[in-house]
This record gives C-alpha cells, sequence and structure tokens, in this order.
C-alpha cells in the first residue's frame, strides 16, 4: 500500500475553516463533554466535534520524521480514498470513530469547567470552551514556511490527534467539514501516555481478517459498487461448467508450478476461442491495469497471432 507523509493543513487552510466556524459559533464555541471514568489517573471525556474543529485545531501529523512528536508517521492513501469515496456516496457512521488530547494547562484558549446544573449535579459533564476570535489571531501571526504551512503546528495548535488520522482526512477530501465525529477527548497527555493509548485501541485490541472484514461489509451493505461488480462477476465464472471441471487439472499441472494460480487460470480460461470474451471486458473496464498487464502477457505468449 502507498503510505505516505502528509503535513498538517496551510495557515490559509486553517484560517479559513476557523472563519467557517466562527461564522456559526461566534467569538466562542462551548462544546458539552461527559467524563468518562476508566482511570484515576487520566482524564478521559467524550463528545461530538466536526471534520473542521479536528483539522484546524489537532496537530494530526508530524511535519518530518525526524519530529517525534505525536503518534501516527504516514497514511495509507487507500484507506483515506476508501473513506472518501464512503462518505461522498451515501450514508456513513463511524461510532467512537476519533481520539484526542487536548493541552488545557496554561492554555489562553481551552477552558474546561464543569457544567452549571439547576440541581447542582451536572453528573461528569463539563463545557469545553474555544476562544475562538483569540485563537485565530494567534494563527494568524504564527510563522510559515514558503509552502504555507505552520513552522511548528506542534506547538500552535490546541492539541494532539492519537487515533483517527485516516477517518478525518477521509472526510476532509470528501469535503465533510461539518460532519461530526464521535471523540474520544482525554486532557494533557504527555507522548508516553499517547502512545500507551495509542496502543491500547491497535496493538492490543485483536483486529478481523481481511476475509472477515470484507463478509461483515457484505452483510451491512457496505461494498463498493465496483466490489459488488467483481464479486457478481467471480461468482458468474466460479458457476461455469468449464471453470469447475478443469481449475484442479489446471492447479496440478506443469505451468501452475511456475506462475502464480490466478495467472493460470485466466490464461486458459480467456485463451482464444474460449467464449469467454465478454467476461474479459466487463473484467478490463473494471481492473484496468491488471488484466492490461495479463492480456499484454498473453499477447506476448501466443506471438500476437491470437490476441485476446
Amino acid at each position: 500500500m502507498k503510505r505516505m507523509l502528509t503535513k498538517s493543513k496551510t495557515k490559509a487552510d486553517i484560517l479559513s475553516m476557523l472563519d467557517r466556524i466562527s461564522a456559526q459559533h461566534g467569538g466562542a464555541m462551548s462544546i458539552p463533554m461527559l467524563r468518562v471514568d476508566q482511570s484515576d489517573h487520566l482524564k478521559l471525556y467524550t463528545c461530538a466535534l466536526t471534520t473542521g474543529f479536528l483539522q484546524a485545531m489537532i496537530y494530526c501529523l508530524p511535519r518530518s520524521l525526524e519530529n517525534f512528536e505525536g503518534i501516527q508517521r504516514a497514511l495509507v492513501m487507500k484507506k483515506i480514498s476508501g473513506i472518501e469515496e464512503r462518505l461522498s456516496s451515501g450514508p456513513h457512521g463511524f461510532p467512537n470513530a476519533i481520539v484526542i488530547t487536548l493541552i488545557c494547562q496554561d492554555s489562553p484558549y481551552i477552558t474546561v469547567a464543569p457544567l452549571e446544573s439547576r440541581t447542582g449535579d451536572s453528573s461528569g459533564i463539563v463545557l469545553l470552551t474555544i476562544a475562538l476570535h483569540r485563537y485565530r489571531e494567534h494563527i494568524a501571526a504564527c510563522a510559515a514556511d514558503e509552502a504555507g504551512y505552520l513552522l511548528a503546528p506542534e506547538q500552535e495548535l490546541l492539541g494532539y490527534m492519537i487515533d483517527g488520522h485516516h477517518r478525518t482526512e477521509g472526510a476532509y477530501a470528501a469535503g465533510k467539514l461539518d460532519s461530526p465525529f464521535l471523540t474520544g477527548v482525554y486532557l494533557d497527555l504527555d507522548l508516553r501516555k499517547m502512545a500507551a493509548s495509542f496502543a491500547e485501541i491497535n496493538c492490543n485490541q485483536e483486529k478481523p481478517s481481511a476475509i472477515h472484514t470484507n463478509a461483515i461489509r457484505n452483510l451491512s451493505g457496505l461494498m463498493f459498487d465496483r466490489e459488488n461488480t467483481a464479486f457478481d462477476l467471480m461468482d458468474e465464472l466460479n458457476g461455469r461448467a468449464y471453470v469447475n471441471s478443469s481449475k484442479n487439472a489446471e492447479a496440478a499441472g506443469a505451468l501452475a508450478r511456475n506462475q502464480p494460480t490466478e495467472r493460470l487460470q485466466l490464461h486458459h480460461f480467456f485463451r482464444p476461442g474460449g467464449g469467454h470474451r465478454d467476461l474479459f471486458f466487463r473484467l478490463e473496464g473494471m481492473l484496468p491495469a491488471g488484466l492490461g498487464q495479463f492480456r499484454a502477457r498473453s499477447d506476448q505468449n501466443n506471438g500476437n497471432r491470437h490476441p485476446v
């Protein structure tokens, strides 16, 4: 999978998102948060934060691998594009999607205070208040490089993202700046505690296999159109008598011992006169890179006398 180091958003991008948020909330933004008592030594809350809030105020990715602040090192672009496509194509949901830490100690822009209640019992609810205008003035005064990126985003922004980098980048790419994410919010975690939280999420929990994941996505109706098309085509291929009667013999032949089974089966199934050109062109349109290579190899093997 292609991975890349992604810089934080440019100074202009951040200011634009802050203007958008200020137009909705005015000079200050207040968000209720509910205390989650998981640990005596960690302050953890849950609330809803938008893509714009997270991108404009939270430090997501380091500017270089030599900067050891933060957790995530790089992004898998395939994941981002998949999330972007999902968010752009219809209803979506990301339960408990994001984990961040806010740097509240001595911050002139963040206030966390108990929510005033008529009954005197706020049941662990606090009010997170961001001084938007003051924070915008701060960002506007920050130094940036020639490309427009803040020189020290880890010092200038209000906190760090611990988990959820791909989701927020996918939502940003899809233009979903106002979409809320259910967010776990720690207060004042240092790097070691951020790493421990990341480990609890990504290292100490068993991840389902790719087969299990795709089965669940299929069961829930979350497969992309091209994935459903691929499934239908392969189901049709598996139902053809020729494939069922000959695939074992083909896999046992000398060619199979020297080449991947998939290439062997495609070579025989789409051979000249095989009667399956319709399926080939349907597959080729869906997977142009892989099947284009197969087609070139097949033409070469046949001396271009019998193109597939």
